[in-house]
């Protein structure tokens, strides 16, 4: 069980730089998420990995749409190889990445877009604890 090594990823500021990580290690995680959902030989891995790759992309929108929001960030799509990484890897990788972000946003002001960012990153955070422990406990 580790984090996967990521590409370095940069912004204008930390927050920009750690929601790049974590938009582009989602989106990674989507597609190698699916196939391991549908090449594993476990029917508790089958069911939590169905969940990572179908419910990750609902959580990652509002955080995405927020920050679409400033205009003084852009997304930049930079491929994470995530080659031969297991369910739990991938779930480690993404709650890092949601970790940094989370810890990005809460170093500034609390202004409300921040707070919602914040809760979105939350969310996504209990999510991911959830789906890793399915994979730990039930597999």
């Amino acid at each position: 069980m580790s984090v996967i090594n990521t590409p370095q990823f940069t912004g204008t500021n930390s927050i920009s730089s750690a929601s790049n990580k974590l938009v582009n290690i989602s989106f990674s995680i989507y597609g190698i998420g699916h196939f391991l959902h549908l090449t594993t030989g476990s029917y508790a891995q089958h069911m939590a990995l169905g969940e990572l790759y179908t419910g990750l992309p609902a959580l990652v929108d509002p955080i995405i749409e927020n920050l679409m929001s400033n205009k003084s960030w852009n997304i930049k799509y930079t491929n994470v190889d995530l080659t031969g990484a297991t369910g739990i890897d991938l779930c480690d990788t993404v709650m890092a990445a949601a970790q940094e972000l989370h810890t990005a946003l809460s170093s500034n002001d609390p202004i409300p877009t921040l707070i919602a960012m914040i809760n979105d990153v939350e969310a996504l955070i209990s999510f991911i604890s959830g789906v890793k422990y399915k994979l730990v406990r039930l597999s």
